[in-house]
């Protein structure tokens, strides 16, 4: 305190004193503190803006595989025919003893529970893959979830368990978002 007020008073001239320097210098500790929390809090959010960054990129170039691959496409294709043909018989024993149609309907699910595990370890950004992807898993895991029953008697429980954990809180968001779009409609006077 002593130094504030005698330099004060003086004003420049107490930058040539010793004293001055020494009273400067005891507050360098504090100085270097705060300097190396700001380093490190500034660091740390450029990690978690290059993590963040990474998880979209990797969401976009997952959706632009699979919409681009011609195997992935076709899978899709064999799935739909395999599913039209479930919803004729609605029996899942049937389907799983067919087994071009079977592994069809495997290899699409199976696509999903990857999106779901991406998702849940943090590796695919979940806001992309849900406005990208969204209605696609709801779908396949309604459509699939008689089989995904089935296949978890038959073998493990867990089978397609991130799966139907994503398709759930989706299925609230999803509910939660139409909810604010009615909203917004009624505000604006759109009949729906």
């Amino acid at each position: 305190m002593e130094f504030f007020a005698r330099c004060g008073r003086v004003g420049v001239e107490c930058l040539g004193d010793l004293e001055t320097w020494k009273a400067v210098a005891s507050f360098g500790p504090i100085g270097t503190v705060l300097i190396a929390i700001t380093a490190v809090g500034v660091a740390y959010r450029a990690l978690r803006v290059q993590r963040d960054v990474a998880c979209r990129r990797a969401a976009i170039d997952f959706f632009f595989k699979t919409e681009m691959d011609k195997s992935i496409v076709d899978s899709y294709h064999t799935y739909e025919n395999a599913m039209e043909s479930f919803k004729v018989h609605g029996s899942a024993r049937r389907l799983y003893e067919d087994d071009a149609q079977y592994r069809s309907v495997r290899a699409y699910l199976n696509i999903h529970e990857l999106v779901a595990v991406g998702v849940h370890n943090g590796i695919l950004h979940e806001d992309v893959c849900y406005e990208f992807w969204s209605d696609e898993l709801m779908d396949a895991y309604k459509d699939g979830k008689p089989l995904i029953d089935y296949i978890r008697v038959l073998g493990s429980p867990f089978t397609y368990i991130d799966l139907e954990k994503l398709n759930a809180r989706w299925m609230k968001r999803d509910e939660k978002d139409k909810r604010k779009l009615l909203l917004i409609f009624q505000r604006v006077g759109i009949k729906r």
